[in-house]
């Protein structure tokens, strides 16, 4: 029972932690590196925040050749690369 609280409390400040960190992406414009899993593997994209659509749970990163739409329940992992 004490694992399952710890687990909720890691997943909660993971959530604080992503969400923290995608906004000073999205405001700073910088250089974004997004790790996500996604049918059962990780993938990679980098590039910077157009767009965050709360609505749809999306957000728009723009990379050297697409807008790219990814779901926020997607994303794993967010680096600045600035």
């Amino acid at each position: 029972m004490m694992t399952e609280s710890l687990s909720t409390i890691k997943d909660e400040y993971d959530y604080v932690i992503i969400s923290e960190t995608l906004e000073l992406a999205y405001t700073s414009k910088g250089d974004t590196k997004i790790k996500r899993w996604k049918n059962g593997h990780y993938i990679y994209n980098r590039g910077t925040i157009e767009e965050i659509d709360v609505k749809h749970r999306t957000i728009h990163l723009h990379d050297p050749f697409y807008l790219i739409p990814i779901k926020l329940e997607e994303i794993v992992d967010i680096t600045i690369m600035d």
